[in-house]
């Protein structure tokens, strides 16, 4: 990140150059989630006494039974992506900001787009991840005014069986998903 900062502004979630810089100078055993509780105690508003939203208990005490009587699964992330904001994911899938990097194959693309669809899921599941990793991806070209040069490219044998096989895979994935979940 520090790498593509030099000619780009860019932050990840939460974070400046200096903080993740700070974090990646670290010696690996200590890049833990301390940090976080170590953080919110310096933050104003007891943000440590607010139970986390992912299981209901206090972020720096997991250990402990939840504070509320909430599921973990209250919230609809999946349902959400797939049908509140479907047309603005469709429109940045679909887009030229993304179709024309020529880094994606756009059958590939198509193929994500029709499992993506299939799922009826609440929870957000890793196809969600990847569809809304490409919106990101969209929208950071789009805000940043990136260009970048037009690659002319061609499918192997093994481009299309291996296509082929992952659209199997995702079919395979989502199909038993939502079997499973419902």
């Amino acid at each position: 990140m520090q790498t593509i900062a030099i000619k780009t502004p860019i932050y990840q979630l939460f974070t400046s150059p200096d903080v993740f810089g700070l974090m990646w100078g670290l010696a690996p055993e200590f890049r833990n989630n301390e940090w976080y509780t170590l953080l919110l105690q310096q933050l104003p508003g007891e943000l440590l006494n607010i139970p986390w939203a992912r299981n209901g208990k206090l972020y720096h005490q997991q250990d402990k039974p939840a504070l509320d009587n909430l599921s973990k699964s209250y919230h609809q992330y999946g349902k959400w992506i797939r049908n509140d904001l479907k047309e603005e994911v469709l429109n940045r899938l679909n887009s030229d900001v993304i179709r024309n990097l020529s880094v994606f194959n756009d059958k590939g693309l198509d193929r994500l787009i029709n499992n993506w669809r299939k799922a009826t899921t609440s929870g957000i599941n890793s196809i969600d991840e990847s569809v809304a990793w490409l919106c990101s991806l969209h929208d950071m070209l789009e805000i940043y005014d990136i260009s970048h040069s037009s690659v002319t490219t061609h499918s192997s044998f093994v481009d299309v069986i291996r296509g082929h096989l992952g659209n199997l895979h995702a079919q395979a994935f989502i199909l038993a998903r939502n079997k499973l979940r419902s």
